[in-house]
């Protein structure tokens, strides 16, 4: 699960892979892998939703026009990051 240090408005801290403190707002590009399948999700951060734990992010994946919310929980620890830009 990712840990929240901070969850200002419209934006969250966290502690990427190397330790280091990352800010995600919205409108962020950003990807995660899924603790049980594996799976790399990638997209574009619409809306924070709750906070600390409860904390789920609303985004549209790449290439879609539909909108997934992401419950923290279900995020690999550390695997949230910023993207420069999302590959087409």
């Amino acid at each position: 699960m990712i840990e929240i240090e901070v969850n200002p408005y419209k934006s969250i801290i966290v502690i990427d892979e190397e330790g280091e403190l990352v800010t995600i707002s919205e409108g962020d590009n950003i990807q995660f892998t899924l603790e049980n399948e594996k799976t790399e999700k990638q997209g574009v951060v619409t809306k924070f939703n709750g906070k600390k734990e409860k904390l789920k992010i609303q985004m549209v994946p790449k290439n879609q026009t539909y909108e997934e919310i992401w419950p923290l929980i279900m995020m690999k620890e550390g695997s949230l990051k910023l993207v420069e830009e999302i590959n087409e």
